[in-house]
């Protein structure tokens, strides 16, 4: 397969494509993402960073945190009706390319801003049990707005290499 062709599957469409494309594109980097172990990566990359707190740095152990809470973890999420049901976030293509960006060592602060946003909701939930997605994400706003300042598509690839980058 030619170089051209993989790239137009493992990179995000630009322009304005579907939305079935751009979510065809997120599952995809999810799932990428999901299999390739990268928390060590992004830490490492992220030594020198100012934190919201003051401090310096995403350490390994809240790198995987976060990681796991977007990628893995079930959550209480709205039924559409009056329920709640637990299942993973859906794929998002804004959030799969800040995630490729911050493992590749070319992250926007828009990014960091993304992981202080998730690290505040999956705290939310580990102080608050029986929290709703809602509450979780309401009080993350409050420790970092980033919904409100999502960078527009910077057409990632999540088949590029990363990991040669590292090491």
């Amino acid at each position: 397969m030619s170089e051209q062709r993989a790239n137009s599957r493992t990179a995000r469409p630009s322009g304005p494509a579907h939305w079935e494309s751009q979510q065809s594109w997120a599952d995809a980097a999810y799932d990428d993402i999901r299999a390739n172990p990268d928390a060590e990566v992004i830490a490492d990359r992220l030594l020198a960073v100012r934190r919201l707190d003051g401090s310096s740095g995403f350490g390994v152990a809240t790198i995987q945190g976060i990681r796991d809470h977007v990628f893995f973890e079930d959550h209480p999420l709205s039924d559409g009706w009056d329920g709640i049901v637990y299942r993973r976030y859906d794929a998002s293509a804004d959030i799969a390319e800040a995630w490729l960006r911050l493992r590749a060592g070319r992250w926007m602060p828009e990014d960091l801003a993304l992981l202080e946003h998730e690290y505040a909701e999956a705290r939310f939930y580990a102080d608050h049990p029986g929290a709703t997605y809602e509450e979780a994400h309401h009080a993350a706003n409050e420790v970092s707005d980033w919904q409100n300042d999502i960078p527009g598509p910077t057409g990632e690839d999540f088949a590029k290499a990363w990991r040669l980058q590292w090491a």
